[in-house]
């Protein structure tokens, strides 16, 4: 039987736990930091995103997770809750930019333990923030990393009792009324269940929480490998897992060239479209080309008549009739003075000659 030193929680002067969502470290290691600060560790929580896509119909309930986060962390005696306030459901979008962002939060705090979801996880967040932390192991040494559980047994290396604060990790629980959609006594109801099945292993009534402790660097295959019992070990596994990888590849294969087809479906039709507007603009030239000829034809002609009209008007300016009207009109005032009788006779015959013409 394991001495109940074994079950204390791994030594440490300061304590770093990232959460995807408001709740997931009550869930997963509250037990734990609430050992940690009772002994007067300084607890840091990190909360990535605020869970704001949550199934639950509630105006503002980010910030409400939040509040109910802020409670949570306070109840546990967490020295601080930083929030990250990036999206819900996008942590892996969004890893560059968090993994930055802890890196500067941990050389800051320098953490001896950094807790974080275990990396086979159902929920994309969780397996994301592990993923980052493994990410960050190597480029930050010095600290170690424990996987917490949260929705499923995991395989672990460290078990910690808890019995002794079971009842305030469920009051810590409990203060998640809205993040645990309403019914937090039955995420309770689990999860004391699960803490509880641990007891199996070594035969004692107690609470355990599970952790996997890890303190260099592993890669994927690593985590697979441990999370599976080395179960990928066997030729048969590692058969069917290439076997796997090739039909995803066949499967992207046979996507990429449905796109392809289809782009070469629009480039045809594009092509089509563009010799049909091709033929419309060089029909449109034409028509312009057979416009510009006519109107050069008929201002040719227009010019053509300017022309003769200006050698009718020299003809008629030379001629003796217009010679002798010019003269005429030089000496009209002589002949036929203003307010005689034949001046009145000459305006009224010229008055009548206009109306006629």
């Amino acid at each position: 039987m394991p001495d109940m030193n074994e079950f204390l929680p791994p030594e440490a002067k300061k304590i770093l736990i990232l959460s995807p969502h408001p709740d997931d470290e009550s869930l997963g290691c509250s037990g734990t930091i609430l050992l940690y600060t009772g002994k007067g560790i300084d607890v840091y929580l990190i909360v990535i995103s605020n869970g704001e896509k949550a199934e639950v119909e509630i105006e503002n309930i980010g910030e409400i997770r939040k509040c109910e986060a802020t409670a949570s962390a306070a109840l546990l005696g967490i020295k601080k809750t930083i929030f990250l306030d990036f999206p819900d459901k996008e942590i892996t979008a969004h890893k560059e930019h968090i993994k930055k962002k802890l890196s500067e939060i941990i050389k800051d705090i320098n953490p001896d333990i950094i807790f974080a979801p275990f990396p086979v996880d159902p929920h994309p967040d969780h397996r994301a923030t592990s993923e980052i932390a493994l990410m960050l192991m190597p480029e930050l040494p010095g600290f170690k990393l424990a996987f917490y559980e949260i929705y499923h047994p995991i395989r672990f290396n460290v078990l910690v009792d808890i019995s002794s604060v079971i009842q305030k990790k469920r009051e810590a629980i409990l203060t998640y009324e809205k993040s645990l959609l309403g019914i937090p006594e039955i995420f309770w109801y689990a999860i004391e269940s699960l803490n509880a099945y641990r007891s199996l292993v070594y035969r004692r009534k107690s609470f355990y929480e599970a952790f996997w402790l890890i303190d260099t660097p592993v890669s994927k295959d690593e985590v697979v490998k441990w999370a599976t019992f080395d179960y990928y070990d066997t030729p048969a596994e590692i058969f069917l897992s290439q076997l796997k990888v090739a039909d995803k590849l066949i499967f992207e294969l046979q996507n990429a060239y449905g796109l392809i087809e289809t782009k070469d479906a629009e480039i045809s039709n594009l092509r089509k479209t563009l010799q049909e507007t091709e033929r419309k603009l060089l029909a449109e030239i034409s028509n312009l080309r057979k416009t510009l000829q006519e109107t050069e034809r008929k201002l040719l002609e227009e010019v053509e008549k300017i022309r003769e009209l200006e050698t009718s008007l020299d003809l008629l300016m030379n001629s003796l009739s217009w010679k002798f009207i010019k003269n005429f009109y030089s000496f009209r005032d002589k002949i036929l003075p203003d307010g005689t009788g034949r001046r009145n006779l000459y305006n009224k015959m010229i008055g009548k000659l206009k109306k006629v013409t």
